[in-house]
C-alpha cells in the first residue's frame, strides 16, 4: 500500500493517524514560515553544519513536494505536526527512504522547532512513524540515523526501542559527517508497543 494513496484530492492531506497530542500534514509551497520556524535555530545548524538560509528552506520544501509526487517505497517525505488542540506546528517528522551502506532503508526523521524540545512532541511524533510502517505498511524495520552529538535524537531512538549500530559517513554539503544507525524491528516495536497509539 502506498503512503501517499487516495491523497489526490487535498494536496496536504496525510494517512498517518493523529496521535494523542499531534496530527500530521503534508507541507505546502504555502508553509514557508512553519518550515522555517524547525530548520532556522541554532541547534539545527549546529547539527547540519550549517544554517538554512531562505533560499535552502525553499528548496527543502521543493525537495518535499518532490516526495509527494514521486514516493519511494514506505516513504511520506517529512510532514508537518502540528499541536491538536492549537494548530501550532510543533515541527517536522516522517518515513523517509534512504540508501545507507549498501542498503535500501526506510527512516524515521523528525525536527523539531525550539519551542517545543524537551516536551515529548519528538517520541510521539516518531512513534506515531513507526506505527504507520509496522502496522499500516507492514514494514520489517525502521532506522534512524543520528549524529552522534545529537544526543537528544539518541534519546529518542533509546525511548523508542531503536538499537544502536554501527557507525557510517554521511557525505552532507561537502563535509563527511559520521551518523549512527539505529533500527527496530516489527517484532521488536510490537513487543514494546503491544496496543495501537
Amino acid at each position: 500500500m502506498s503512503s501517499n494513496s487516495n491523497n489526490t484530492g487535498n494536496p496536504s492531506a496525510c494517512p498517518v493517524a493523529p496521535s494523542e497530542r499531534l496530527e500530521f500534514r503534508r507541507i505546502t509551497a504555502d508553509d514557508f514560515g512553519l518550515v522555517a520556524s524547525t530548520l532556522q535555530n541554532a541547534e539545527v545548524a549546529r547539527i547540519w553544519t550549517h544554517e538554512f538560509s531562505d533560499g535552502d528552506v525553499r528548496a527543502w520544501i521543493e525537495r518535499r513536494l518532490t516526495e509527494y509526487r514521486e514516493p519511494a517505497d514506505g516513504s511520506t517525505g517529512y510532514l508537518l505536526a502540528l499541536r491538536r488542540e492549537d494548530g501550532a506546528a510543533v515541527g517536522q517528522v516522517g518515513l523517509l527512504s534512504e540508501e545507507i551502506l549498501g542498503r535500501r532503508l526506510l527512516c524515521v526523521g523528525y525536527v523539531l522547532a525550539e519551542p517545543f524540545r524537551g516536551m515529548g512532541y519528538a517520541t510521539e511524533g516518531a512513534r506515531a512513524m513507526l506505527d504507520h510502517a509496522f502496522r499500516v505498511l507492514g514494514a520489517q524495520s525502521v532506522c534512524a540515523d543520528i549524529r552522534p552529538e545529537n544526543l537528544p535524537s539518541l534519546a529518542v531512538a533509546d525511548r523508542l526501542g531503536m538499537t544502536r549500530g554501527e557507525s557510517f559517513v554521511k557525505h552532507y554539503r561537502g563535509r563527511d559527517l559520521v551518523h549512527i544507525l539505529c533500527e527496530i524491528t516489527c517484532e521488536e516495536y510490537f513487543e514494546k508497543f503491544p496496543a495501537n497509539m
